[in-house]
């Protein structure tokens, strides 16, 4: 039997409430009520089986009416099979109904689509609070249909911003649980920080490569910008001490009336020269030369980088580091800071 196919499972028609008009929106209404009712009776005998819990109850309901309860309460079980028969009746009811309407392309795309029905539907203690499930569908229903809109209920906000914080503290438990297994395992296993060269940065060098290369260049290119007046006054504050102290100019300087003016020519000459090759070269850094060559020295870099064995140590702690601040920040409670 080949197996169905995702979209099979997707509705081929219009919703149940649509489609059975006024009599689905009656019969949710009657399952919603029938679940709250059932649920609520299942909250109090639950209650009323602790002895504790029986006596609060004496002082706010009359004793004989909980004495009276007893005769129910043997008799639980077969009332509670009263409404798992209306459910499952109610359950097969709409499958046929999608069976016969064929609002979905596979025949057990219902049961499938709807498993808390069925789980719900089993008289045993640990899955009747599963029908709690049914109300909250028919809820999802109503809001889709415009009838009622349940978010805006201050119990379902309550609810689900505690289950928020549940599931943070839960994921952030897992986390940190699997980050610890990781640094436990670049602290204990020789060759770790090889194989993630080898592994994962070797296989993408060359995307690698391009997207330092590109930060490099703009960081160089902006800087110099913005500090190009000061760079120029450097350059020319370092020429003149440079060509004051060299000895051939000196020898210049003293030929009669030119060689100071060939030595101030010279001055400005070079540091003209120094400034337009660093405005060149920091325009050229994106030309196929300087990419090839910032290539050949990262290539180099990683390949220094595998072959020593104290600096894959020190790789070991680079990472180890990076995953404890990773952890103090899984760690924070966003649902306390805010």
């Amino acid at each position: 039997m080949s197996q169905p196919e995702l979209n099979e499972f997707s509705p081929k028609g219009s919703r149940w409430a649509s489609d059975l008009g006024k009599v689905g929106l009656v019969i949710d209404l009657t399952m919603v009520g029938l679940a709250i009712i059932n649920l609520l009776w299942i909250i109090f005998d639950s209650a009323w089986s602790v002895p504790e819990l029986r006596n609060i109850m004496a002082y706010v309901l009359p004793v004989v009416w909980l004495d009276d309860y007893a005769v129910i309460n043997e008799r639980f079980f077969r009332i509670d099979l009263v409404f798992v028969a209306i459910f499952i009746t109610e359950f097969l009811s709409r499958w046929i109904f999608a069976l016969y309407n064929k609002v979905y392309g596979h025949w057990l795309a219902y049961p499938v689509l709807h498993w808390y029905d069925i789980l719900g539907c089993i008289p045993v203690a640990e899955f009747r609070w599963l029908r709690i499930l049914r109300i909250y569908v028919v809820l999802v229903r109503f809001k889709e249909m415009g009838i009622v809109d349940f978010t805006k209920w201050a119990p379902y906000r309550w609810v689900k911003a505690l289950y928020n914080i549940v599931m943070e503290e839960i994921s952030d438990r897992v986390v940190i649980n699997v980050l610890d297994g990781v640094q436990a395992e670049l602290r204990g296993s020789a060759g770790v920080e090889t194989q993630v060269l080898n592994e994962v940065v070797r296989p993408r060098q060359a995307q690698l490569t391009e997207l330092l290369r590109e930060r490099i260049v703009l960081a160089v290119q902006t800087v110099y910008a913005q500090s190009r007046g000061e760079l120029r006054q450097f350059v020319t504050e370092t020429v003149s001490n440079a060509v004051s102290e060299n000895r051939e100019i000196k020898i210049i300087d003293r030929i009669p009336l030119v060689g100071g003016v060939v030595g101030e020519l010279l001055d400005h000459a070079i540091t003209d020269i120094v400034c337009r090759v660093i405005d060149q070269g920091v325009g050229r850094l994106n030309e196929r030369e300087f990419t090839a060559l910032f290539a050949d020295v990262v290539d180099g870099v990683l390949t220094s980088l595998s072959s020593e064995s104290e600096t894959d140590h020190e790789m070991g702690e680079f990472i180890i580091d990076i995953l404890d601040l990773v952890k103090r920040q899984v760690s924070r409670r966003r649902w306390i800071d805010g």
